[in-house]
């Protein structure tokens, strides 16, 4: 009897053992499961948040570039164009049909300061031959001021707009300005055999700002989108 009592005994602890045993290795993977839901949950929610970040991102820098890169690649073509315009084949008004007044309304238009105005006109009547010359000099320099206001611009204008700037269209703009500026020195200051090299950026400033409208294109275009040219 006591032998069969021992091993009712036994099987009764047998099975509240496994019984416990079971009961705490359930509530264990409902543990474990609920803490993988609330982290698959928590990074469900991140993603969620560097998807909304990204294309908040992407829509902040489209729209901005499509408001920079045209106006940035105008400055760097007015800038080469007016230093262009410097030297070469040029027209000029021979101011032989000008009247005293006529030239006064002209170098006002131009904005000449007064002093030298006075100056020319001062000539016009008595040495108009001196008096254009004068004013064709000042002219010059009108002109190359002009010029080195038009590089002035387009380089603020990407140094402001550097953040919105993909690196390959900030770096191409730079090495542009870059080489519009020694073109300027050498009209500037020529000497001998400088025009070749001046030719020679020429050249190199078209082929680099028609890369950089392609560049800017490919950029603008609805597909476009690159992590690294996110600054």
């Amino acid at each position: 009897m006591n032998v069969g009592f021992n091993l009712l005994f036994s099987g009764a602890i047998s099975a509240i053992i496994t019984g416990g045993f079971q009961l705490y290795i359930k509530s264990k993977a409902e543990k474990e499961l609920e803490s993988y839901k609330q982290k698959l949950t928590i990074h469900t929610e991140n993603l969620k948040f560097e998807l909304q970040r990204r294309s908040h991102d992407f829509n902040l820098y489209s729209v901005k570039r499509h408001e920079l890169y045209p106006h940035l690649c105008k400055l760097l073509l007015i800038a080469h164009g007016n230093i262009r315009a410097l030297y070469g084949l040029r027209s000029f008004l021979s101011f032989d049909e000008f009247s005293k007044s006529d030239i006064k309304a002209y170098m006002e238009n131009r904005k000449i300061v007064e002093g030298k105005a006075s100056s020319i006109l001062a000539n016009w009547e008595t040495n108009k031959k001196n008096a254009v010359e004068e004013l064709r000099s000042y002219l010059r320099i009108l002109d190359i001021n002009d010029a080195e206001s038009n590089l002035i611009d387009a380089r603020n204008y990407l140094l402001i707009s550097d953040i919105f700037l993909s690196k390959s269209v900030t770096a191409m703009s730079g090495e542009a300005l870059e080489d519009i500026s020694m073109v300027l020195t050498y009209t500037k200051y020529p000497e001998h055999g400088t025009h070749v090299e001046r030719e020679r950026l020429n050249e190199k400033i078209d082929s680099l700002l028609i890369a950089l409208k392609e560049q800017m294109k490919k950029e603008l275009a609805v597909s476009y989108y690159e992590d690294e040219e996110i600054k």
